[in-house]
């Protein structure tokens, strides 16, 4: 499983670029299925948990999800607000 890491304003052009540059698009449901922290992160910049309550993240066709490697490790990332947000596997977080 894959969890919160880093974003690309708190990361190194450098490895933002290499990660970038090798992503291949993946869908919400494949960020879901591998990111267990992908809702609280959500709840956290503001989205809602139902979408009868409002915007949830899984409806946002401006966000973006993404799989690549960060410095040598694989990783998800969510592209939001054009800011890279970063997850890695949980035992080198």
């Amino acid at each position: 499983m894959y969890h919160y890491h880093t974003n690309c304003v708190n990361s190194t052009a450098k490895l933002i670029d290499d990660m970038t540059d090798d992503a291949i698009d993946i869908t919400y449901r494949t960020m879901f299925k591998h990111c267990p922290g992908l809702l609280d992160w959500a709840v956290g910049v503001g989205y809602e948990r139902d979408s009868r309550r409002g915007l949830t993240l899984k409806n946002d066709y401006c966000v973006s999800y993404h799989r690549s490697n960060y410095g040598g490790l694989r990783c998800y990332y969510v592209c939001w607000s054009a800011i890279e947000y970063i997850f890695i596997a949980a035992e080198v977080a």
